[in-house]
């Protein structure tokens, strides 16, 4: 569970191979950062795990959070140059040792790391609050260098970038041998990756292609999905014609009983009023003849 949201582990498990370079978009909101925070470790997952052989390398999008540091500091190297100075002055200390651990050349490295991004001339001891947003992001993506790691993060990284150097990130990413996940709404970055993990409320849905690819898969299930609501609609109207042509027999049936039993009582009634007026008649011109009530009664019942 992140941030109030519940991802199952079945549901969110995915497998980066070596190599391989992925897009991570969803809107925003929907727990990207968080994941990329997750996969570093600097979130502890509640439920589930992480399994990352290498150590990734993470260049994040940055609100001031690194204002305090230098830009020594906001790479990783402070202690080392710290151990690298005390010894070549003279402090042989086990800890500085243990420390530097044997990166003699960190200091020069670094240096042409930053020289690389186009930093020339800022010292490694500079604050990182006077640089502006996109020398913010040349420090973290100098730091590829000094580690050379088998995995990058990067989270929005062509946020504050120049078009010079947004051009250099572009080739950096067609050519690097590491395994990249990248967050970013950068449509031209998305379009140079492999694939794309769209990460939502319900999981991480996977599309072997690029952002355009992405686009047109989903461009494709809206259009399925409208087919079948129409489908379903033109069964729906259907099922209503049919129970209204049911509900209409089932009426005039039910009319047409009421009509037919009405008119044979109708006709009972009739009958039984005629026989009597016939018996009266005859029983008038003839006085002397004697009623036969049996005849009369099967009159009627022939009649019926």
């Amino acid at each position: 569970e992140m941030c109030g949201r519940d991802w199952s582990s079945d549901v969110c498990s995915s497998d980066l191979s070596k190599g391989q370079k992925v897009a991570l978009i969803g809107n925003n909101g929907s727990g990207k950062s968080t994941l990329m925070r997750l996969i570093t470790k600097e979130l502890l997952p509640s439920e589930g795990q992480i399994i990352c052989p290498d150590i990734p390398y993470s260049i994040p999008q940055h609100f001031g959070q690194f204002n305090h540091l230098t830009v020594a500091g906001a790479l990783g190297i402070e202690r080392k140059l710290y151990a690298l100075h005390a010894i070549l002055q003279g402090d042989a200390s086990i800890e500085h040792f243990t420390a530097l651990a044997d990166d003699w050349k960190i200091e020069e490295k670094a240096v042409a790391a930053l020289n690389e991004w186009g930093l020339v001339g800022v010292p490694l001891s500079y604050p990182m609050h006077l640089l502006s947003g996109g020398e913010k992001t040349k420090v973290f993506l100098a730091g590829i260098t000094i580690y050379s790691p088998a995995f990058i993060l990067m989270d929005e990284p062509t946020n504050h970038l120049d078009d010079e150097s947004r051009i250099r990130l572009y080739r950096f990413i067609t050519t690097a041998a590491a395994g990249i996940l990248v967050v970013s709404h950068d449509r031209t970055l998305l379009n140079l990756l492999f694939s794309t993990y769209e990460l939502t409320a319900k999981g991480v849905t996977y599309y072997a292609g690029n952002y355009d690819f992405y686009k047109e898969q989903k461009k494709l299930a809206v259009e399925a999905l409208q087919t079948r609501l129409k489908e379903n609609e033109k069964q729906l109207q259907k099922a209503r014609k049919q129970a209204r042509e049911v509900m209409d027999c089932t009426c005039i049936h039910i009319l047409f009983l009421r009509i037919l039993n009405m008119n044979t009582e109708k006709f009972v009634v009739g009958i039984r009023r005629q026989l009597l007026r016939n018996k009266r008649n005859y029983f008038a011109c003839c006085p002397n003849v004697k009623t036969n009530s049996c005849m009369e009664m099967n009159v009627l019942n022939s009649h019926r």
